[in-house]
């Protein structure tokens, strides 16, 4: 699950915590008269997303190769390119490179230090180091005439990264934070195109906290071709991270901007899809840090000053050109669209027709309008501030992507939605961000947003579940925001529930995942935290190192990470019940086989029932997705089946599951394999994409999460031997698919995972694990653990959130789940009857600005029970949207005694989680 770039200053030979649960893969797909597009995500049956905000604006510019040779008048090498290589050396490969042209590399700005001209700067003791595997560099003789050399890196394709050191120098940044820039040049080697880069400072000891960004959101790289790349200083965040060797991992600190000494280019493992064994290369020059950065084009500041009165414009009201929406999808998508009449009870402002939207979530889809073809349609939006649409949807919440081909083809987009019901959504375009990972062959890119002229506009329906929606008067405005209705602060709810109708008895739901790599786990303080969460099923190792991980090596090595003994016996103190993911990416059956024996046969004490096969292998995220997913699930699946015959030949009473997704022909093609000889499907949903949180989003896909495992138990059945039964582990879920931001540190996430579980405790699934127990800071210094991390600015085993959510739900909603309801939409209501016999209530208030009067209405109800209340104030949650600052108390909810009955009233306040327990 979860993995995030290691970027530690020395080698290291195993990934430390900071993982991440998906990868984009990208989809060309060709349509008559242009190329579109779709982002696919892991998590699901694949809708692309709103995905890597592009923090600043950047400039680009490809030049053609300097041209010259060995003996042009580029002068005599800089001191420091190696001579006699071995043969074989990635070094070796390259005996010299062209480079920019001089006249192309003079900058308008002063430039405050350089990492690379001609040479490292040796001058001030700078050096160069690396790490990951073969991962090296040299200073490359150049053969255009000018420009003596150029720095080359060679990468092995992991967690891998180059620095240069400017040695006992600092670089005062502070001034610059606002107005500068990094600046550099880049050409990329064959298959090369994805890239970090990231500045350093130095804070003593080995404390050097990096700050970075996605480098290739800054250029747009071409094998062979150099580029200039100009990222502005203010695109790099406050908040970094440095490697402590001690705790083996990445710890979060605040950048000295004072103090800035390195310069970094590094990668992640198996972005870049070169040949195996080879390299990937990267050449750059001219590495310069700018106190000004004139001719970037600064989106902030372009918006900051815009000023217009031109009027608003109607853009389209569907009365005309309705032939002209398409929609399109993939293999395991489907979406149409047909304009018509407006539902009923459209607003007045609401005029013409409008657009229906039927999709069904899967592989890629959209619908989109491209304007040449539109005699008389306005597509000359850049004397507006932004576009305006109505938005009709029956569902709780409606996400969708707003997508634009500028004048220029280029692809712009943003993540938008509203409630159920109509609504206006207003779409400033400053929001809007370059799509990364896929850009139109034809476009102009000079990557700014050109309104004079748009040539495609639409969207791209958001969610996991189908559904319909409707738009309708689209325009261009200057209005900067829409007059909202202010919710009231209080309202009447009433909850209904018949306890006396036995109920289904509530799955395994209360499961997390823990990772080999956090020792914390362990510790005697640790587990007095641990314990009150009443974990149920624990999966191990974690995650995509489940698919590389020995063992028996770890076993035998006996280090930092938690080996299959210490786990168990972890097990046997908590009194959880494990699961294992066996290897399937570099493992063999055998060896599967022969830690079923060990387990359950050779060592004393919790034995292991539970076996997933393989972690995520669907996914080109994946280190053996060319080895066992490239071909749609048939490899898998024949794997599959030799892991289970081995295993169940060694103990016949385990239960084995397959990797599934949560729709889609994968599952089909697995299905084809080892329908007869598994026993059950292991899917993963995570409900939001990485950089595109939204609060109300996000509490909406929680009340999604029994319907999306109905959905998946009618393909069990579908696709499954008939008469057979098979169990649905959801064994990783959370807030958001990847490289988590604040939001998943704020209490909104505690309101989620509540929902959430309640929600599955009426799924049919057996297992539910989520992610995760202990994980770290990731990039954007969220962090999916329930738990705080060693060296963590919360403090080691903060409760977040999320842990005080996961609590009471775990300690409450249990036994067998009873039918109740709430008669607000903003008001989600649980009940239970425990195993002792005694009910259980829980309420959740996903509003943030009403608290609700409830009535209950339970015949019968009559007794002393404690009521638990988690509000923002108690749960821990970060005050603001800054991922380092400051927290609320976590003392966990507030507890109380009262009488209540058939007929009570209780109060849940705004945004709260209340529990009750007679």
């Amino acid at each position: 699950m979860p993995v995030a770039a290691v970027d530690g200053s020395a080698a290291v030979s195993r990934l430390p915590p900071a993982q991440t649960c998906a990868r984009a893969v990208v989809l060309l797909i060709g349509t008559p008269g242009s190329l579109h597009w779709a982002f696919t995500m892991n998590r699901k049956f694949g809708s692309y997303a709103s995905c890597l905000l592009i923090l600043g604006s950047f400039g680009c510019r490809p030049v053609q190769s300097g041209q010259g040779g060995p003996g042009s008048d580029a002068g005599p090498p800089p001191p420091g390119i190696p001579a006699g290589l071995p043969p074989g050396s990635w070094l070796a490969l390259d005996q010299q490179s062209d480079a920019p042209m001089p006249n192309q590399l003079p900058l308008e700005d002063a430039v405050v230090a350089t990492f690379f001209g001609d040479d490292i700067p040796r001058a001030s003791g700078g050096y160069t180091y690396a790490y990951g595997g073969k991962t090296g560099n040299r200073v490359l003789a150049s053969s255009t005439p000018g420009n003596r050399a150029v720095f080359a890196t060679y990468f092995d394709n992991d967690y891998a990264g180059v620095n240069i050191s400017l040695g006992g120098k600092f670089i005062d940044l502070t001034p610059y934070r606002k107005t500068g820039s990094l600046t550099f040049w880049v050409k990329a080697g064959p298959s090369a195109q994805k890239f970090m880069v990231g500045l350093m400072d130095s804070q003593g000891g080995e404390r050097k906290v990096q700050t970075k960004v996605s480098g290739d959101s800054y250029a747009n790289l071409k094998q062979g071709e150099w580029v200039q790349c100009r990222i502005p200083l203010k695109a790099f965040i406050d908040d970094g991270m440095y490697w402590d060797s001690k705790q083996h991992r990445e710890i979060s600190a605040k950048m000295d901007w004072a103090k800035i000494s390195d310069f970094r280019i590094s990668i992640n493992r198996d972005e870049n899809k070169v040949a195996q064994g080879s390299p990937v290369i990267f050449y750059l020059d001219q590495i310069e840090l700018t106190k000004t950065s004139k001719g970037i084009v600064d989106p902030d500041a372009y918006w900051d000053a815009f000023k217009s009165d031109a009027p608003d414009q109607l853009v389209t009201d569907f009365t005309r050109w309705a032939d002209l929406w398409k929609g399109q999808h993939g293999n395991s998508a489907d979406i149409t669209v047909a304009v018509g009449p407006s539902p009923k009870n459209a607003p007045k402002a609401v005029h013409g027709q409008a657009l229906k939207v039927d999709f069904k979530p899967g592989d890629w889809f959209d619908a989109y309008f491209q304007t040449p073809s539109a005699t008389g349609l306005v597509n000359d939006w850049s004397k507006h501030y932004g576009v305006t649409v109505w938005l009709y949807t029956e569902k709780p919440y409606q996400a969708f992507d707003f997508v634009i081909q500028d004048r220029d083809h280029e692809m712009f987009l943003t993540k938008v939605g509203a409630s159920r019901g109509w609504h206006q959504i207003l779409i400033p375009f400053r929001s809007f961000t370059k799509f990364p990972y896929y850009q139109p062959p034809e476009a102009k890119q000079n990557n700014k947003l050109d309104l004079d002229g748009v040539f495609q506009f639409g969207i791209k329906p958001g969610g996991d579940v189908p559904g319909t929606l409707y738009l309708a008067s689209i325009g261009v405005t200057n209005v900067r925001a829409l007059a909202q209705e202010k919710a009231p602060a209080e309202a009447l709810a009433t909850f209904k529930a018949d306890a006396n109708k036995p109920g289904p008895k509530i799955p395994a739901i209360y499961g997390i995942n823990v990772g080999l790599w956090a020792p914390e786990l362990l510790d005697a303080a640790s587990v007095r935290v641990e314990k009150p969460l009443n974990l149920g099923v624990v999966r191990y190792p974690g995650g995509l190192l489940s698919d590389e991980e020995d063992w028996q090596k770890t076993l035998k090595d006996h280090d930092f990470h938690i080996d299959t003994d210490e786990f168990l016996a972890w097990c046997e103190s908590t009194n959880c019940k494990p699961m294992f993911t066996a290897n399937v990416g570099d493992g063999t059956p055998e060896r599967a086989a022969a830690w079923v024996k060990y387990v359950n046969q050779t060592r004393k004490g919790p034995k292991v029932e539970l076996w997933e096969i393989g972690n995520e292998i669907y996914g080109n995220w994946h280190k053996y997705y060319e080895k066992w997913g490239k071909d749609g699930g048939v490899g898998y699946g024949k794997a599959v089946r030799a892991y289970v015959k081995a295993m169940k030949a060694v103990d016949p009473t385990i239960k084995v599951s397959a990797v599934w997704m949560l729709g889609g022909p994968w599952n089909q093609a697995v299905f084809k394999e080892v329908a007869d000889v598994i026993d059950g499907v292991s899917v993963h949903h995570y409900a939001q994409n990485a950089t595109s949180e939204n609060n109300a989003g996000l509490l909406a896909a929680s009340s999604e999460a029994d319907s999306l495992m109905k959905s998946v138990r009618k393909q069990v059945e579908e696709l499954g031997v008939k008469g057979k039964n098979y169990e649905i582990w959801l064994s990783e879920w959370n807030s958001v698919d990847q490289n988590p931001g604040p939001q998943i540190l704020q209490h909104v996430n505690a309101l989620f995972i509540a929902d959430y579980l309640g929600h599955l405790a009426q799924s049919p699934i057996q297992i539910a694990n989520l992610w995760a127990l202990y994980n770290s800071r990731d990039k954007r210094l969220g962090d999916y653990g329930l738990l705080a991390c060693n060296g963590d600015p919360q403090g080691t085993n903060f409760r977040r959130p999320s842990y005080w959510a996961f609590e009471m739900l775990a300690n409450t909603l249990t036994g067998k789940s009873l039918q109740g309801t709430s008669d607000q939409e903003s008001l989600s209501a649980f009940i239970s009857r425990r195993d002792d016999g005694k009910l259980s209530l829980v309420f959740v208030n996903k509003s943030f600005e009403t608290d609700f009067k409830t009535t209950l209405k339970v015949a019968g109800l009559d007794g002393e029970a404690t009521v638990e209340v988690l509000t923002a104030e108690n749960s821990g949650g970060l005050v603001g949207a800054d991922a380092m600052g400051k927290s609320y108390p976590s003392t966990g909810p507030k507890s109380d005694k009262r009488r209540l009955g058939d007929g009570s009233v209780l109060v849940i306040p705004k945004a709260s989680i209340v529990s009750v327990r007679f």
